[in-house]
């Protein structure tokens, strides 16, 4: 994704349930993404894949890898 450099394009991922682990810096520096919906079936989440993300809200489920990694990381987030 945007982890190679600015991004300001991107304002809104959905991952799809297939996916089960997200990368170190995955999104990092995707300055225009507000919105990243991670499904229930992420187990791993890299290190600082938001890295330089000031406006995101992470869409979750409860009890997910993802709601942890959120709060841990003190980013916002919404349980749907």
């Amino acid at each position: 994704m945007c982890g190679s450099g600015v991004c300001t394009s991107v304002s809104e991922v959905i991952i799809p349930d297939t996916v089960t682990e997200i990368g170190e810096y995955a999104f990092a520096d995707c300055e225009g993404l507000v919105s990243v919906t991670i499904p229930g079936s992420v187990n791993k989440i890299g290190q600082k894949i938001f890295d330089g993300c000031s406006n995101l809200t992470i869409i979750t489920t409860a009890g997910s890898t993802a709601e942890q990694y959120a709060a841990a990381e003190n980013i916002a987030y919404i349980l749907k």
